[in-house]
């Protein structure tokens, strides 16, 4: 910090008091003596912190993985740098402007202190106090790191006591740190204007260049305009003029204490101000474009995040002028794939939001965030979010907890249900329609009870889960939540991520096994963030990472900050996620460890990619909403498509969250290696293996209960056969008696119908007899008479 020892005062305090009073005033006199034992006792240690050594207000950086500068944060944008990051041009610019006898007088200029007091007699007021270097750090230390507004006009009150005390730091100041420290934190301290603090983003803003490499020129005006920055803004037509004088004022100066020669001085004079800056990147808004959402999200995280304070509103103040360097998880290769694939699907003034977050395994790091969306708080023509918004629309809040996730949510239940033991062979019938145990109403409701039905009627029949995931049957799944309960699903859920924020969830979470029998066809709403994470739990073999748009935080020391990140957490036992993602194998056209898979809803993934891959599509009963979430090892990904002005509108055609899938994800892992999933134990493929018991000719219930001592599940067919089995009696199964099957397996009765009745034999009709041709005779010229019984033909002898 360039310090010195501290040096003793005693000799010198009483004529610094006796100038200092004579400088600002007669008026002091009158005014100290209460305090001026207190004034001239106070000791280095006892001064207010921020001028002992509390950190100026610094900006903070952020950047992308690889070190892209993304924004800054700040109330002042200011960096600190060393005394040798600045030009010497600058250090002897700033003292020709403002304390030309820096170097050699202490905290007080004698000669300025009574020029002060002569100009302050002539005008009977305190209008000049011969401010030093030092002072004038002392109040922008004091205002800079000031608080309250208390303390901000404290700081720069026209008073005598101030003024007073101002001299008194100064002095402390003098004593204990060397020139050179007193100059850099001047430096670093100053407001520039155009809100630039400090030379460091001065630089920047008016030249673009660092401050070492300043020219003499350069330097004269940043040093003019400390003592006006609005009076001498060289960006400002009406105040351009001043400033070039101001700054020629200061390169005089800078020849007066013979830094520049004469004929440097009239060079430098002679040439004309140039500028070449801009605006510092400030907020989400105002950063670069490309990250705009992904920004809100950061912002959002460390709001939540004890680190940076302990409340919210403390946490963001600290953003802002803490100094620190945010390295964000974003990568910028991976989300300009995932841009470009989400403008293709569709214009920013789209209704309808298409977008994708993309998580790694392993660590919850989110390496994309994208959306057909500007990040702006410029107005829209319509209102609503398009095609301007700053609203998470990709991750929840309580006021914006997401969309319906439509069938990605069979995940949550089918692990539920392999926790609970049932293999991925569990077989269950899977009617077009079925009616569940659960209370229900409207379009989905049958006889007072909860009806969901398949998408197509060819669905329905047995399935498996590898068949019910890969063709996304409804009826399958809501037979498999029965069986497992929706309270077990939900919790299953919670644990990989998520959320369930709006009130209606939270309502129907805590009476799940009662009222939601709905739950894994999707109807709760999600995020995008939190429904690709949950899908990175299961690609990370059932290791939960809270999402983290964070690698790591440096603080203005150079340290790195300890975050205050979840540990991860096995919520998932690792042979059950691998059986979890064998069967999500199914629905993308990849196949099964067992070659189980029949088609699926989504097949063009795997060619896509052409590498192991998992994933599942979702629609809602409605069609308001579009999904597709999906994985391979290193990168999990959920796309989605849905109006956020009208959550309740169809979202018409839904294959683009795919497309937006395939493309996104093929142009992220090119150059990655190929990894393979793990495969699932047969514990949780086929399970352990039992036999059908022979059923035939057995009543329904002697069926039943041999079944279940089986361990078997049983359903009976709609519809009757005729058998040589009595009727009412078992007339069949499937799979039928003396098979192999998991337990668990449903077990599909036919019932008799009874022998099928012996048809009452139909008559041979008699062959009709070929009639004999008569013999062509001459037709008669008479007529016969007609012929009866009694007298037949007669005879034409």
């Amino acid at each position: 910090m360039g310090s010195s020892p501290r040096k003793s005062n005693k000799k010198r305090w009483w004529f610094a008091t006796i100038a200092a009073i004579l400088a600002i005033g007669v008026t002091v006199a009158l005014l100290l003596p209460f305090n001026l034992w207190r004034w001239a006792t106070l000791d280095y240690d006892d001064m207010p912190a921020s001028l002992r050594n509390a950190p100026l207000p610094l900006r903070t950086e952020v950047y992308a993985a690889d070190g892209t500068p993304i924004t800054t944060f700040f109330d002042q944008n200011r960096i600190d740098l060393p005394l040798e990051a600045i030009s010497s041009n600058m250090i002897a610019a700033i003292i020709a402007a403002e304390d030309i006898r820096f170097l050699d007088h202490g905290a007080f200029d004698e000669r300025a202190i009574f020029r002060a007091m002569v100009s302050n007699v002539k005008n009977g007021s305190i209008s000049e106090g011969g401010s030093t270097l030092t002072q004038q750090y002392v109040k922008q230390a004091l205002l800079y790191n000031a608080d309250t507004d208390a303390e901000r006009q404290a700081a720069i009150a026209d008073t005598v006591d101030r003024k007073a005390w101002e001299v008194r730091y100064a002095m402390l100041l003098e004593d204990e740190l060397s020139k050179a420290e007193i100059l850099r934190r001047y430096l670093n301290i100053s407001n520039f204007g155009n809100g630039a603090y400090g030379v460091g983003t001065a630089a920047k803003r008016y030249f673009n260049k660092d401050p070492k490499d300043l020219t003499v020129e350069e330097s004269a005006l940043l040093a003019a305009m400390v003592k006006s920055p609005t009076g001498y803004d060289p960006f400002n037509e009406n105040t351009a003029k001043a400033a070039k004088e101001r700054r020629d004022y200061v390169i005089g100066r800078m020849g007066d204490m013979n830094y520049l020669s004469d004929d440097q001085e009239k060079a430098a004079k002679k040439t004309p101000v140039t500028l070449d800056g801009t605006p510092a990147q400030q907020n989400c808004v105002g950063g670069d474009a490309r990250f705009g959402f992904f920004c809100g999200y950061l912002v959002s995280w460390i709001r939540g995040n004890p680190e940076f304070g302990s409340n919210p509103d403390e946490r963001i103040a600290n953003l802002q002028k803490g100094g620190y360097r945010i390295y964000t998880s974003i990568d910028p290769t991976i989300q300009a794939a995932a841009q470009q694939a989400v403008d293709n699907a569709a214009s920013a003034d789209d209704p309808f939001a298409h977008g994708i977050v993309m998580v790694e395994p392993g660590s919850g790091k989110i390496r994309a965030m994208a959306i057909n969306r500007n990040y702006s708080l410029e107005p829209n023509p319509d209102g609503g979010n398009a095609p301007n918004t700053t609203n998470p629309l990709l991750w929840s809040t309580k006021n914006s907890p997401g969309y319906q996730a439509g069938s990605t949510f069979k995940m949550f239940t089918a692990i539920a249900a392999l926790t609970d033991g049932m293999p991925l062979s569990t077989t269950i019938d899977s009617p077009d329609r079925y009616q569940t145990r659960w209370p229900g109403s409207g379009a989905a409701s049958c006889n007072g009870f909860y009806c969901p039905k398949n998408a197509s009627p060819d669905m329905a029949g047995s399935h498996n889960m590898w068949t019910g995931f890969g063709r996304s049957v409804n009826t399958y799944f809501v037979q498999l939540e029965e069986r497992v309960g929706p309270k077990a699903a939900v919790e299953t859920a919670q644990k990989m991520g998520i959320q369930l924020l709006s009130p209606e969830d939270q309502r129907l979470a805590a009476n799940a096994d009662e009222e939601w029998g709905s739950f894994t066809l999707g109807t709760a709403q999600a995020s995008p963030l939190d429904v690709a994470n949950a899908y990175a739990t299961v690609a990370a073999r059932g290791k939960y990472h809270e999402p983290n748009p964070v690698e790591r935080i440096v603080d203005r020391d150079g340290s790195t900050v300890a975050l205050d990140v979840s540990p991860a957490e096995q919520v998932i036992d690792p042979e059950v996620a691998d059986a979890a993602t064998d069967m999500a194998r199914c629905p993308v056209g990849d196949q099964s460890t067992g070659g189980e898979c029949q088609g699926g809803t989504a097949t063009s993934v795997h060619g896509a990619l052409d590498r192991p891959v998992a994933g599942k599509t979702g629609t809602t009963d409605d069609n308001n909403a579009a999904w597709f979430a999906g994985f391979t090892p290193q990168l999990a990904a959920a796309s989605f498509k849905v109006n956020p002005d009208s959550p309740n509108e169809s979202v018409g055609e839904t294959n683009s969250p795919i497309e937006i899938f395939k493309s996104a994800m093929s142009t992220a892992l090119e150059g990655q290696e190929v990894q393979n999933f793990t495969a699932p134990p047969d514990n949780l493929t086929i399970g352990e293996q039992v036999r059908v018991p022979n059923l035939i000719g057995k009543s329904p219930g002697e069926a039943a209960d041999l079944l279940r001592s089986a361990d078997l599940s049983v359903a009976t067919a709609p519809d009757t056969v005729f058998s040589q089995q009595p009727e009412g009696t078992v007339a069949n199964s499937s799979p039928a008696s003396g098979s192999s099957v998991p337990k668990g397996t449903t077990v599909i009765l036919t019932l008799s119908a009874g022998p099928e009745p012996t048809p009452t034999p139909t008559p041979t009709p008699s062959p009709t007899p070929t009639p004999t041709p008569s013999p062509s005779y001459p037709t008669p010229s008479f007529s016969f008479p007609t012929p009866t019984r009694d007298r037949p033909w007669p005879r034409n002898d």
